[in-house]
């Protein structure tokens, strides 16, 4: 197990063995975006991936969005990008963070890539100012098995 900041700052994440940094460059050409603030692992044993972003806002516009509606425009986004591909989100439940006010919020989503199905979560965390959107991937046909280890890394979330 490896605990990480991802934002070098603030958020901490607990990994179990197998994980390995994403390159800035390559995380980026996966993700099909340009992004400075841009952090991801892979498992490509477990067939796992989790990437997260973070963004500071103005302290106005902070203080009035929520992690939930920061959470749907995402999930808004998510769908955009992946036309034609079956994309299929629900919401999911708040989950505590430690050190954090109100939690993660977020949804689990699916979809067809290439033909092979696709499923995740996508979170957000607030802080303060900062917003930070975390996703983990994986295909469905091993999502059951990946379930304890994503839970374990979602219970490890620290705001420090």
């Amino acid at each position: 197990m490896d605990t990480v900041l991802v934002d070098n700052e603030r958020l901490a994440i607990t990994l179990p063995e197998g994980f390995e940094r994403i390159p800035h460059e390559k995380l980026e050409s996966l993700m099909g975006i340009k992004y400075n603030h841009l952090w991801g692992v892979r498992d490509t044993q477990r067939h796992m991936l989790i990437n997260a972003s973070w963004r500071d806002s103005p302290k106005v516009l902070a203080k009035f969005a929520s992690e939930k509606a920061l959470a749907t425009r995402a999930d808004k986004t998510f769908a955009r990008c992946r036309p034609n591909s079956g994309y299929i989100s629900k919401d999911l439940p708040p989950r505590a963070v430690a050190g954090s006010d109100a939690g993660a919020h977020g949804f689990s989503f699916s979809y067809i890539v290439e033909g092979v199905e696709q499923e995740g979560e996508l979170r957000v965390i607030k802080s303060g100012r900062r917003s930070y959107t975390l996703c983990y991937y994986t295909r469905s046909e091993v999502a059951e098995q990946n379930r304890p280890v994503l839970g374990a890394i979602l219970d490890s979330l620290e705001v420090r």
